[in-house]
């Protein structure tokens, strides 16, 4: 908003009209992805992301993040979502050699085997381990 900085603040009376003159990816939180999912939404300026409602922002979301933003628009204080992030899988992939449906599943056999269980599955019994 001023350069070199760019550190400005903006008080609860200038919002959100202090943010008009504003691109939407200039928002923290607005990518290229979500840029272009707010346009699909009617929504192309940061004037038009301050007009619109707590539920058109969830639906362009997708989430309550919408809502937040909404929130955060109008200088509310939002606390951050504390979020923790886990996989259920562990991925690899084949190399080329391997990707065949018998080669897969002699390498799945191998890997099953190194579980810590030690069980492996098999063609005539695919189960999980207990």
């Amino acid at each position: 908003m001023q350069k070199p900085d760019g550190c400005v603040v903006i008080e609860d009376t200038e919002l959100p009209e202090g943010l008009y003159g504003l691109d939407l990816r200039d928002l923290c939180g607005i990518g290229r992805a979500m840029g272009q999912r707010l346009e699909r939404n009617g929504i192309r300026t940061v004037r038009d992301l301050c007009a619109a409602g707590k539920d058109e922002l969830r639906h362009a979301w997708g989430s309550i993040e919408g809502e937040r933003f909404y929130a955060r628009l109008r200088g509310e204080e939002m606390p951050d979502l504390s979020s923790q992030r886990s996989s259920v899988s562990h991925s690899h992939v084949l190399p080329p050699e391997l990707r065949t449906p018998l080669a897969a599943f002699r390498y799945c056999i191998a890997y099953c085997k190194r579980r810590p269980c030690g069980c492996a599955a098999t063609p005539a019994s695919p189960a999980p381990c207990a």
